[in-house]
């Protein structure tokens, strides 16, 4: 019974600061005159799907985009900080690369597409007439 009292009242501690993060958040991007209404939308979107961690990525952004519309003492530590976005920065570059290799290999594929397209189309017309 104690391990239920215990993982209640941790639970209830996870959502008071979960909800007090993504209210941070709100006012943040209400406060900011950087992004426009859509992008502030899109952001309070993810502090809300994504409990904390969409918040603390909310409000980070919005300290180094408008560092007026985030109070210093609400931005997580620049230790840990550092560290999420190499993170981010890894995994950005790994889908912009996918994302490059992809284009180039439509891009190919189109351009070898026609280049058969072409040569068939003069085959298919000499053998439709026996070759002579």
């Amino acid at each position: 019974m104690k391990i239920v009292a215990v993982l209640g009242a941790l639970l209830a501690v996870l959502a008071v600061v979960a909800i007090a993060m993504d209210t941070m958040a709100a006012v943040c991007l209400c406060r900011t005159s950087e992004l426009t209404r859509g992008q502030k939308t899109a952001q309070l979107v993810i502090a809300l799907a994504l409990p904390l961690f969409g918040a603390w990525i909310v409000l980070r952004l919005l300290a180094e985009a408008d560092p007026e519309a985030v109070r210093r003492r609400w931005t997580p530590s620049d230790t840990i900080n550092a560290y999420v976005f190499q993170l981010l920065s890894a995994e950005a570059h790994s889908a912009m690369q996918s994302a490059e290799h992809q284009v180039e290999s439509a891009a190919v594929d189109t351009l070898v597409g026609l280049s058969h397209h072409d040569v068939g189309g003069g085959d298919a017309g000499a053998g439709a007439h026996g070759g002579h």
